[in-house]
């Protein structure tokens, strides 16, 4: 088991009505599991299960497509129409936030942002923190894999009652920065 800690204060350009609030973070990382607390002015109010699973969680060492082909056929490609030539970009694409199933444990359940909050940071977990934790020499059974997090947040950093939700984006980085300085 590992403990991280951290704290920031969300100034006026993150948020005019959040200006001078104190976000604390803490995570507790067991063998099984990673717990994420996340306080506005030592409030939490809902919590939310974020497990990796989903169509790319099955075989992440191969890449392949949401749907249709992998690959487009030749003769497709190279199709004359009217004269122009089309080209396709026949790299793969993958949707890593599909990756992640989010269950509101205790919460809004019609609350739509905090299950995409949640698989960002699910993300920031799988593709940074973790990969972060373990070139540092960590062993794998005191930080976990970051396939299963518990993470108890204040919703009141996303409610935009009155507030342009034009902001919330600018609060997902800061919230998303502040994750990752914990571990640096």
């Amino acid at each position: 088991m590992s403990e991280y800690n951290n704290n920031a204060t969300f100034t006026n350009d993150q948020s005019p009505k959040l200006s001078g609030s104190s976000l604390d973070i803490t995570s507790i990382h067991f063998t099984n599991q990673i717990i994420l607390q996340i306080r506005l002015n030592g409030e939490m109010d809902s919590t939310y299960e974020v497990t990796k699973r989903g169509i790319n969680s099955l075989d992440s060492n191969v890449s392949r497509p949401i749907a249709g082909l992998s690959k487009i056929p030749q003769e497709v490609a190279t199709n004359d129409n009217n004269g122009e030539d089309y080209t396709f970009d026949t790299s793969i694409v993958r949707d890593n936030l599909a990756d992640f199933q989010v269950v509101t444990k205790l919460g809004d359940t019609m609350d739509h942002k905090m299950p995409v909050i949640c698989t960002q940071i699910g993300e920031l977990y799988q593709s940074v923190i973790i990969p972060h934790l373990l070139s540092k020499g960590s062993n794998r059974n005191e930080i976990g894999d970051g396939n299963h997090l518990i993470i108890t947040v204040s919703s009141k950093i996303f409610r935009d009652k009155g507030e342009n939700s034009d902001m919330d984006f600018g609060k997902l980085v800061f919230l998303l920065k502040t994750i990752k300085e914990m571990y640096v």
